[in-house]
């Protein structure tokens, strides 16, 4: 299989641009940590805890990909449509970073409604509102309900439910209702094909529509001999959760400000998503042996 492509370079400059468009990474923010740097506000630089909000922030947004490094044009490609983090105009968020409205995600999984609701009102009016190509793409988690209801959902009235994802159709906003943890070396995770071209993204998330759940179980079946039969039950469970809630999704989505956000007419709304995350191994520290040993 030919691993070089010398003729890349005689391609249209805008079929180029698309091709390094889509190699750039995917990336999910959490709104618990933008939370940090809130919270650390109006402390100074001698009271804050190490790392500070701001420190942790500058590292997820403002940690550079590889496909900036390859060549002058794939550096102008990636670089045209980012949003430096100073230009939003909110000071708590520092000035390191950027977001993209090609690649973000906005992870809401805390309490938006009550909590945090100013911190969200911010990031709404900055990320979610405007011109669509300025807009990143907003997600939640299904703790959301709990938090706008005030009440912990009882477990008994969520049923197992055998995948049938052809019911789910895609909406406009990703509900997580279950996440997936695999701890892999690089080599194996790329052999996935779920992190990107280079392994960058860590977490990523998978539609519960079409064929993504059986395209799940057969991406991670190759790192584990019984990931079909694993990622059957995760499904399972996950639509159950979304067939029990599926109601309060919408609301949930009105209650945070959305509805003047135009959904899409095709039985448009939220939609239910597996998020899957990848921690590197060959990064983990090698485990301390005692002394005795």
């Amino acid at each position: 299989m030919e691993q070089s492509f010398p003729r890349f370079g005689r391609l249209p400059p805008e079929i180029r641009a698309a091709i390094w468009e889509f190699c750039l990474p995917n990336r999910v923010i959490p709104m618990s940590l933008l939370i940090l740097a809130y919270k650390q506000r109006d402390r100074s630089e001698s009271e804050r805890s190490q790392p500070t909000g701001a420190t942790l922030i500058a590292r997820c947004l403002g940690r550079p990909c590889l496909i900036s490094q390859v060549c002058r044009e794939s550096r102008a490609v990636t670089m045209s449509r980012r949003r430096p983090i100073k230009s939003l105009g909110i000071d708590w968020l520092g000035r390191e970073g950027w977001f993209d409205p090609r690649t973000d995600t906005l992870l809401v999984d805390c309490d938006a409604f009550k909590k945090y609701r100013p911190v969200w009102r911010q990031l709404r009016r900055a990320l979610a509102c405007g011109p669509s190509q300025k807009r990143i793409q907003i997600a939640f988690t299904g703790k959301l309900v709990d938090y706008r209801s005030n009440t912990e959902r009882p477990e008994s009235r969520i049923v197992d439910v055998e995948p049938s994802p052809s019911e789910i159709w895609q909406g406009t906003w990703p509900v997580v209702m279950e996440e997936i943890w695999h701890y892999l070396p690089k080599f194996m995770a790329r052999r996935t094909g779920l992190f990107g071209l280079f392994c960058e993204e860590h977490e990523v998330f998978v539609e519960l529509c079409g064929n993504g759940p059986l395209a799940l179980a057969d991406k991670l079946g190759v790192v584990k001999k019984d990931g079909a039969d694993d990622i059957r039950r995760v499904v399972g469970r996950a639509l159950g959760r979304w067939k029990a809630y599926k109601d309060d999704f919408p609301a949930m989505s009105k209650g945070l400000g959305l509805e003047r956000e135009k959904w899409r007419r095709n039985r448009s709304g939220p939609y239910p998503v597996i998020k899957v995350s990848w921690v590197d191994l060959d990064r983990l520290p090698p485990p301390r042996t005692s002394a005795t040993e």
